[in-house]
């Protein structure tokens, strides 16, 4: 994981930002998933095998458990991946593991659908380019994957701030923007659905993206 990476976790082992996650995790999942899985039909199978990418503490899964087959949801943070084996015990469909930093620990062509909703908005180029294509192998034919990716190279405060500052506004984002990843997914063999723009939090410019890219 490049410094950047590292620098987004907030206390140790990112509990401090997964818990403030956790608060306004209702208003993230319409926003944002809830709207995409409606308009794209990602339900239409209910058997389908899905990956929460950077899933925390498990604040998305809460939502889709009981509507999906077989879900996988992973992190870094050994601390939050303990929590959200807690949260869910006894839930047989759920499954949490601890993610390396290279790479995705499952099989080619084993996911129906992928998103990754909080975590890649502090994902560099670099970054960007390997998890994309960790994506693009683990999904099956005709799968699906949602990324929440930062757009702050693209923004006036970027333009403002210069190359090499790591943060917009107080809230920090990786140092790319919507042309680098349909760069990279058109580069791997991605079909771009769906991209656009979005404020964050209190901010008002676009520093964030929603792009759905199909296999």
């Amino acid at each position: 994981m490049t410094d950047l990476g590292k620098n987004n976790y907030w206390g140790k082992d990112g509990i401090d930002w997964y818990s403030k996650a956790e608060t306004y995790v209702e208003k993230t999942y319409e926003n944002t998933l809830k709207r995409n899985i409606e308009k794209y039909d990602m339900l239409k199978n209910g058997q389908r095998t899905w990956l929460d990418f950077g899933c925390g503490q498990g604040r998305m899964v809460q939502f889709l458990k009981e509507s999906v087959g077989e879900f996988y949801c992973c992190d870094i943070s050994v601390e939050a991946i303990k929590e959200c084996k807690r949260r869910f015990l006894g839930i047989k469909n759920v499954h949490p593991f601890v993610n390396r930093i290279d790479g995705i620990q499952l099989e080619n062509n084993s996911i129906d659908v992928v998103y990754s909703l909080g975590t890649m908005v502090g994902f560099d180029f670099r970054e960007m380019d390997t998890y994309v294509k960790e994506m693009y192998r683990i999904l099956r034919e005709h799968g699906i994957a949602l990324i929440h990716h930062s757009n702050w190279r693209q923004t006036e405060d970027y333009l403002i701030s210069g190359n090499g500052v790591t943060h917009s506004k107080g809230y920090l984002r990786g140092d790319v923007g919507i042309s680098d990843v349909q760069f990279l997914a058109n580069k791997i063999g991605f079909n771009i659905l769906e991209h656009y723009t979005l404020p964050w939090g209190e901010v008002q410019e676009n520093i964030d993206a929603i792009c759905i890219l199909g296999k």
